[in-house]
């Protein structure tokens, strides 16, 4: 795995840059390169510290070596333009400092020669959107969870910024209004702007405003400000930041509220909100300086305590700065998988959620209207249960030509009960649909549903076809719907950890995924009736142990290696001769530097080496099993392997119904395991791998031209 190479050019910003380079020395993805800093002791520190190469006095130093890829600029907000143009010409993406420039010109300027470049590029105050707060707020309200929101509100009181750790000079570029275009409130207000701009999705149409020198009356910038913003939305937004607090070492502290009483981890800013949902806490520093913060309690429970560092408050920039430096990282570096959001985790420091008044009838009346098509499909049942407890999504209607199933749902709450797909997708006004019939009727609903606006799920393996899976595919591209293939095992905890440590480089480069899903068949586990008659149909199923079974490990060897460019399978009824399918299957995929196999049996007698998949790479193993819920890691030291931590299921991770409702909700495209192009690509091996066994020879995938 290629290391990107960071180059820290200017250290005014000591607040972020001595949090910062330890983060990025400690990162698998990135080095620290070269610190450039007009004083040589404060760059010669910081390099030595995080084990850069070279330390200089000199910007080009760092800015001209050929090893940068990304450049972090943290001079004082005067410097930043020109620092900016000349990295963004060199080709090296950048992390700014916050304020950009000391006005709009010089922003214009850096964002000009960033677009010229072609480069990426993120100021500091943006790092809150990739914080888990962040990121879990902003899926909230995109989701509807919280209804319309009304007002944001936010309160930060600090004291003066100091010139280095451990000075009591506060005389520093944050107090000149030659290097900075403002003091207390630009300061922080610049954060809590960006987050209202971004979590309700609207831009002030109207800014009312008051800067004072309250207690510093000798500044030459103001040390307090407050200020209304009006969203072109209607909703209201009021930010208070000051300097006038004094300095103090942060302690925590819980606040009793009228539901609930938690302690509060986190940046000291505050915030109070009404809500449905959520449960006041509140945070105090020592000397007179008072912060409180309100949290939807959900996620409250989940936030693990303060922990002081020897740095202090320090903690919470590096959560967010090394996350985002994580996040630049993978855009530059084509090398590694996955999507970038499902790596960041629950740090020690955790940010402001801050205040979302709640609109309480919103809340409850915006629901997806969800239907169900199809019912023979035994997992249906698991997700009709999910969303009977959503407070995303409604059941509103189901149809099945099968009296039986017919009852069943009505017994969940489902007043509108059709024996015809057509006359409920005609009939009822629905968001989206689940899709539970057999793997071919499945298919067919699922383009005809597409064709109607509605966003699909089905089950795996996608369709009993891969012209079918593809019909379906381009109907959901063509109406710009979400297509979800559900595969049970996404909503492992250790398999989720597993994808998490494979994008981090944990276990280098992947060279084999083998899988093996087996039990006694479908009867024998517990599946009967219409279920269990489709499974052994070939025709509705599109085959038997095969595509019931292989196509989990298939599914798993596409997402982390895409398409093999040969198949080779064997299959055969090895005792339940009366079976019109295959009751046990091996495939075989090959890819240019990868080896990985998919098997399955409906023979097998206990289950004890089923749902365990092993995914082997060039600097470790992992085994994730599902039976108990473990990961287990083998490394060059320990040979045997570690069992790791497998945290719970982050919201909108846990199962099927929230994935699916949450990108919905959010537009964002359903991508990964769960995504149609991994479900075609699964669908074109398995049929590849039905081809091989029936003619006794190995395929090259070229089937994707024939459709």
């Amino acid at each position: 795995m290629t290391q990107l190479g960071v180059a820290f050019v200017g250290l005014d910003h000591w607040y972020a840059a001595l949090d910062l380079a330890p983060a990025v020395a400690e990162s698998q993805l990135l080095r620290v390169v070269a610190v450039a800093h007009g004083d040589s002791a404060k760059a010669r520190q910081v390099a030595h510290d995080c084990g850069a190469e070279v330390w200089s006095t000199d910007d080009h130093a760092a800015l001209d070596r050929a090893d940068v890829d990304i450049v972090v600029a943290l001079y004082s907000s005067d410097q930043n333009v020109a620092i900016c143009q000349e990295a963004a010409a060199l080709g090296k993406h950048i992390v700014s400092v916050k304020p950009m420039a000391l006005d709009l010109a010089g922003a214009d300027a850096i964002v000009a020669a960033v677009r010229s470049a072609g480069v990426h590029f993120f100021p500091l105050e943006c790092g809150r959107r990739v914080s888990v707060a962040g990121q879990r707020t902003k899926r909230w309200v995109d989701e509807g969870r919280i209804g319309r929101p009304l007002r944001y509100l936010q309160t930060l009181h600090s004291s003066l910024p100091i010139a280095w750790p451990g000075s009591q000079d506060t005389n520093t570029w944050w107090t000149d209004p030659a290097r900075v275009p403002g003091g207390a409130w630009i300061d922080h207000a610049i954060y809590a702007v960006d987050m209202v701009r971004w979590l309700l999705g609207s831009e002030p149409a109207l800014v009312q405003g008051v800067a004072d020198k309250q207690r510093y009356s000798e500044l030459a910038v103001e040390d307090f400000g407050i200020a209304t913003f009006t969203l072109a939305n209607g909703a209201i937004a009021v930010i208070e930041d000051t300097w006038t607090a004094a300095a103090a070492r942060l302690s925590a502290a819980p606040a009793q509220s009228s539901t609930s009483q938690a302690q509060v981890a986190g940046w000291p800013c505050a915030a109070t909100s009404v809500s449905t949902t959520g449960s006041l806490w509140g945070r105090r520093a020592t000397n007179g300086s008072h912060r409180s913060s309100i949290w939807p309690r959900a996620y409250a429970r989940s936030a693990p305590r303060w922990r002081r560092s020897r740095t202090g408050g320090r903690t919470w920039r590096r959560a967010w700065l090394s996350t985002m430096l994580r996040v630049l990282g993978r855009a530059c570096n084509s090398e590694e998988i996955g999507d970038w959001r499902s790596e960041i985790r629950d740090y020690n420091a955790q940010f402001l959620i801050s205040d979302l008044q709640l609109d309480e009838v919103d809340a409850m009346a915006d629901k997806l209207r969800v239907g169900v098509l199809g019912m023979s499909h035994d997992h249906v049942w698991e997700h009709v249960r999910e969303l009977t407890e959503s407070d995303t999504g409604a059941l509103i209607a189901a149809a099945d030509p099968r009296p039986e199933l017919r009852a069943k749902i009505a017994s969940y709450g489902c007043d509108q009960v059709f024996d015809d797909y057509r006359q409920l997708l005609d009939g009822v006004k629905l968001d989206a649909v689940y899709i539970y019939d057999d793997n071919r009727t499945s298919a067919e609903l699922a383009v005809e549903a597409a064709k109607r606006g509605l966003h699909v799920m089905v089950e795996k393996p996608m369709a009993s076809t891969f012209a079918g899976a593809s019909r379906m595919r381009g109907a959901a591209r063509a109406a710009g719907v979400q297509l979800m293939v559900n595969w049970p095992n996404a909503w492992w905890p250790a398999l989720q950890r597993a994808f998490a440590l494979i994008a981090e480089g944990r276990i280098g480069e992947v060279w084999q995924v083998n899988y093996r899903g087996a039990h006694g068949g479908p009867r024998e586990f517990g599946h009967v009736g219409y279920f269990a008659e489709w499974l052994y149909d070939p025709q509705r199923n599109g085959g038997g142990a095969l595509i019931d079974y292989c196509c989990y490990g298939v599914a798993l060897t596409c997402e982390l290696l895409g398409l093999p460019s040969r198949v080779t399978a064997m299959s055969g009824r090895l005792f339940k001769e009366d079976l019109p399918a295959e009751d046990n299957a091996v495939l075989v995929m090959q890819h240019a530097r990868a080896l990985s196999t998919a098997t399955a049996s409906w023979t097998q007698i206990g289950m004890a080496t089923s749902y365990a998949p092993m995914i082997y790479g060039t600097e470790g193993t992992l085994l994730a099993q599902y039976q108990d819920n473990t990961l287990r890691l083998a490394t060059n030291e320990q040979k045997y392997g570690d069992i790791l931590d497998v945290p719970p299921l982050r919201a909108g991770q846990r199962n099927a119904t929230e994935f699916f409702l949450s990108h919905i909700r959010s537009g964002v495209p359903i991508t990964g395991l769960c995504g149609a192009d991994v479900g075609l690509l699964t669908q074109e091996v398995i049929e590849a791998g039905l081809i091989s066994a029936a003619e006794g020879h190995t395929v090259s995938l070229v089937l994707s031209a024939k459709f």
